[in-house]
């Protein structure tokens, strides 16, 4: 069992990553900071197996499982693809639209999250739940009008300040896309590139 915290820099224009072990528990730590964020996040490190391989994309691969309230155009599990632009996915403009992306060999202690813009209208009003039984939900982010995302370029990050209640991992995230509350004042439900960032943790942590 081991304890592995990983901290991203950069060197020579590369992203690099030294990883420190603890032998007592099997938990990744994948840190949110100054490095890339489209790249280095708890779905990419399962997907490219801690930055040694070449990622299969992470629905591909059996990483995580994407579900939606509705399907619009294009494709749910492109909402954990890495770069925007490859980002063509919409619900159906229905109040409360939700997207669910669940991880489905470990479980996650969150600190941040990221969501980037695509072709639809931005989120600004909405709600980060988390759940480990996919059943019961509970409240870890919320947003009212929130414009971070409309005026980034093309990704915001946000930072969780839970409650103890809430501060333990979760297998199964969810955006719940408030009534009317995206950029078009519509239920449209259109975002790229979600990622987490926190703890990883699996079967013997």
């Amino acid at each position: 069992k081991a304890t592995v915290s990983v901290l991203y820099w950069r060197q020579d224009g590369k992203m690099r990553a030294s990883q420190a072990q603890d032998t007592q528990s099997q938990r990744v730590l994948v840190r949110y900071g100054s490095y890339d964020t489209r790249s280095f996040g708890v779905i990419n490190y399962l997907a490219t197996k801690g930055g040694r391989i070449m990622g299969a994309h992470p629905v591909v691969g059996g990483y995580v499982a994407v579900a939606a309230s509705s399907v619009e155009s294009g494709d749910v599990n492109a909402v954990c693809e890495t770069y925007p632009d490859e980002q063509k996915f919409a619900t159906l403009d229905v109040p409360f639209s939700w997207v669910t992306v669940r991880f489905n060999t470990c479980m996650v202690r969150p600190t941040h999250y990221k969501l980037a813009k695509c072709s639809g209208p931005v989120p600004l009003s909405w709600h980060l739940h988390g759940s480990s039984d996919g059943s019961t939900w509970v409240i870890l982010d919320i947003h009212d009008k929130d414009k971070l995302l409309q005026n980034a370029e093309d990704e915001a990050v946000f930072a969780l300040s839970l409650p103890p209640s809430a501060d333990k991992p979760y297998r199964s995230f969810r955006i719940l896309l408030q009534q009317n509350g995206n950029s078009d004042a519509t239920s449209v439900l259109s975002f790229s590139c979600f990622e987490v960032y926190g703890e990883i943790l699996t079967k013997g942590s």
